[in-house]
């Protein structure tokens, strides 16, 4: 007779978040960013709408958490890689053809792309749930806009504009035309 090991309310807990992200990915892959609903990623994932609100209040908290494991099971694959660079497994061609590989059949690239392209014209991807997490693209684009503004010289009109080629050159005592001589 064998004994069942009882298994605890964290590995439980740990089996259900993982079965919802993978369902996540999956419903991003089949049906799209507009198609995947929390019901379909519950029901792909064999639980209850009760567990996946438990685990995952909406549809934009099951993607970015899906989206961020996927992302780092991809980093650490690429660290793997990186290792056996290193110790001479593997070619510097080796390495390049196996990262694009793993580009190509990674789910997290096209679940990516899913969502960066949907989320252009999504409303609730941009709201302040997802700009107030410091590594949201949002919050992102905000620090990157606000850092060109302070670096982006003012017009004579008081409005900030890109510096052409020979504005930069000339700032470094460099001419921008012709040499001459």
């Amino acid at each position: 007779m064998s004994i069942i090991e009882r298994r605890t309310q964290e590995q439980r807990s740990a089996e259900t978040r993982k079965l919802l992200l993978a369902a996540t990915v999956q419903s991003l892959m089949e049906v799209g960013y507009a198609n995947t609903t929390t019901a379909g990623i519950a029901r792909r994932a064999g639980v209850s709408r009760g567990a996946q609100t438990h685990h995952f209040p909406d549809k934009m908290a099951l993607i970015v958490s899906a989206t961020e494991e996927m992302f780092e099971n991809f980093a650490a694959g690429l660290e793997g890689l990186a290792a056996d660079l290193r110790e001479g497994r593997l070619t510097y061609d080796g390495f390049f053809d196996e990262v694009w590989a793993d580009i190509l059949k990674g789910e997290w690239f096209y679940s990516s792309l899913e969502i960066i392209v949907a989320a252009r014209g999504d409303a609730e991807s941009q709201g302040p749930s997802c700009s107030s997490d410091p590594r949201s693209p949002r919050t992102f684009r905000a620090h990157v806009v606000a850092d060109l503004r302070r670096r982006r010289p003012a017009d004579r009109h008081g409005t900030r504009r890109a510096q052409s080629h020979d504005e930069r050159l000339s700032r470094h005592g460099r001419s921008g035309g012709p040499e001459t001589g």
